[in-house]
C-alpha cells in the first residue's frame, strides 16, 4: 500500500542536493529545436514573448541535466520510492525514478484544481503513457481528487474532507469559509 511505501522511506532517509545545470550546451539541434518552438509559439498565438528561446532552452537544458543528476544519483543509491512535493522541475526525475523502478510520491502542497495546468492534462492522455509524472498523488482530501485530470495510476486521499465539508456549508448559505494553505 501507500502507507507501506511511505514508512519503509521514513526508516531510510537520505539527504540529496539538488542538481545544478551541469549539461553544457554543446548540441546545436537542442539550441535549434528551442528556436522552432519559440518561432511556432510566436506564429501560432500571434504574441512575442520576450526571451522567449531562451527560456525554452533553459527548460530543455534544466531537463537534460537532471536526467544526468539522478542517474548518477540512482546509480549510487537506490531508494525504493521518492517522497516529494514539486513545483513542476522534477520531470527529469521522474523519468529516471520510472526507468529504475523507484515509485516517486509527490504531496499536494497547494492547489491543484482545474486552474492550475500542471495538474489538469487533456483527458485523452493515458497513465501508462506518461513518464515523467508521479507514480502517486497524494491530496489532502477526496475533494482534490474529483477536480483534477492527472494521469497518472494512483491518487489518494491522506488528508481530511474538512475542506469538502466547509465548501458544502458554504453552498448552503454558511458564508464563514476559511482556507488556510501553506506551500
Amino acid at each position: 500500500t501507500v502507507f507501506n511505501s511511505i514508512k519503509a522511506v521514513f526508516n531510510k532517509t537520505v539527504v540529496l542536493p539538488m542538481p545544478r545545470t551541469i549539461f553544457s550546451i554543446k548540441y546545436p539541434e537542442i539550441k535549434e529545436f528551442a528556436k522552432k518552438i519559440s518561432t511556432a509559439v510566436k506564429k501560432h498565438f500571434e504574441i512575442n514573448i520576450e526571451n522567449c528561446e531562451e527560456i525554452i532552452l533553459d527548460s530543455i537544458i534544466r531537463y537534460f541535466s537532471d536526467l544526468n543528476f539522478w542517474e548518477s544519483a540512482f546509480n549510487n543509491y537506490r531508494p525504493e520510492s521518492i517522497i516529494l512535493c514539486d513545483n513542476g522541475s522534477f520531470k527529469g526525475l521522474y523519468a529516471v525514478a520510472k526507468k529504475h523502478n523507484i515509485k516517486v510520491f509527490e504531496f499536494q502542497h497547494g492547489d491543484i484544481g482545474k486552474n492550475n495546468l500542471r495538474y489538469f492534462y487533456p483527458k485523452s492522455i493515458e497513465a501508462d503513457l506518461q513518464c515523467n509524472l508521479p507514480y502517486s498523488l497524494l491530496t489532502f482530501s477526496k475533494y482534490w481528487n474529483d477536480d483534477i485530470s492527472y494521469p497518472i495510476k494512483q491518487i489518494v486521499s491522506v488528508g481530511n474532507n474538512n475542506f469538502t465539508l466547509q465548501r458544502e456549508a458554504f453552498k448552503k448559505g454558511n458564508e464563514n469559509l476559511m482556507i488556510v494553505s501553506t506551500a
